[in-house]
């Protein structure tokens, strides 16, 4: 998330909140900073999004890839995307001290070896003001979930598959990353990788698109988004 952003995630969570319920992916999908970061599972709308802004043709363009562990990837409605989900609720400081406790007891229980003692260890740790606090806030969402949270699920970061109820994540093959508050994808060490587009290669590669139905128009539903594509191709005397 951008440092900025992430110091204001309460507020600006509360303030949409107050005016709709609706989930994480919806907030990001209309442009509110969340801890999601927008991804797909094709590799094509990858590459048209690397391409599309033609206020930018003259910068090369990147693809970033991931290859996530079974173990990283979760269904939307899964307890780990239940608990993350509920940290934008928390203040700057708040956040802070739950990441410092969480470090504190994912440490404790991995140098422990008897199973007894880390189960111990983690009744500790959801013996917690903060931790209680953050469990209400997740059944408050989940009232199915199950009253355990662990140091390492809020360090965690998680590919989510997402529920197919909104047209733009349908048309985008959408799915997100979630970040824990150890909010970097190095310490989960999950293999990534880039690949550079030139900016030469740009209008081509967008024109190659549109010809497999992949272009401005057909990956957003939304009207605004149609008027956008009718304009940007009558300025560049292209065909639809």
């Amino acid at each position: 998330m951008d440092v900025k952003r992430s110091e204001r995630e309460n507020e600006i969570y509360l303030s949409v909140m107050s005016e709709c319920s609706n989930i994480l992916s919806k907030m990001q999908h209309y442009g509110v900073p969340t801890r999601l970061l927008d991804i797909t599972t094709n590799a094509l709308v990858a590459l048209y999004f690397a391409c599309e802004s033609l206020r930018k043709m003259s910068a090369d363009g990147v693809v970033y890839y991931f290859l996530p562990h079974e173990e990283d990837v979760r269904n939307f409605d899964s307890d780990a995307v239940a608990i993350l989900a509920s940290i934008p609720r928390f203040q700057k400081k708040e956040k802070e001290y739950l990441k410092k406790k969480a470090m504190e007891y994912r440490k404790l229980i991995a140098n422990e070896k008897d199973n007894l003692k880390k189960q111990e260890i983690v009744r500790d740790f959801n013996s917690l003001d903060i931790v209680r606090r953050l469990l209400h806030e997740v059944k408050s969402e989940k009232i199915a979930f199950e009253n355990i949270i662990r140091p390492s699920d809020l360090l965690s970061n998680y590919f989510i598959i997402p529920k197919k109820d909104n047209p733009r994540i349908i048309r985008q093959s959408g799915a997100f990353i979630i970040f824990g508050l150890n909010d970097d994808m190095e310490h989960r060490q999950v293999p990534m990788g880039k690949i550079c587009i030139p900016s030469s290669s740009k209008k081509e590669i967008l024109e190659e698109l549109r010809y497999l139905g992949i272009s401005k128009a057909t990956l957003h539903p939304e009207l605004y988004k149609m008027a956008e594509y009718i304009n940007d191709n009558l300025a560049t005397n292209s065909k639809f």
